[in-house]
């Protein structure tokens, strides 16, 4: 079973998407958070396999936790999930 980790500000949006992974026997949220910095934190203390980021976040934006587990965690695969859309930041990524 793969392993998730939810970053992302908006309770409900967080919550829906945790419910909808719980709809899949294939995937285990083990973690979320509204917060860059504490989702940052968890994901090098739980190590998931998938990250589902959004890229605007309290205390630590999504391209900084992005870069952070690619060099931290290589093996974890981020999903931005962002009603954001700046060229720059696209570059960014």
């Amino acid at each position: 079973m793969k392993t998730v980790y939810i970053g992302e500000d908006e309770k409900p949006m967080r919550e829906f998407l945790i419910a909808s992974l719980k709809l899949t026997t294939e995937l285990t949220v083990v973690g979320s958070s509204g917060d860059g910095k504490e989702g940052y934190d968890q994901c090098l203390i739980l190590k998931p396999d998938l990250v589902i980021l959004d890229l605007i976040l309290p205390s630590m934006q999504g391209t900084e936790i992005l870069n952070g587990i690619k060099n931290n965690l290589p093996e974890t695969i981020v999903l931005i999930f962002s009603d954001v859309y700046s060229t720059d930041i696209i570059e960014q990524v």
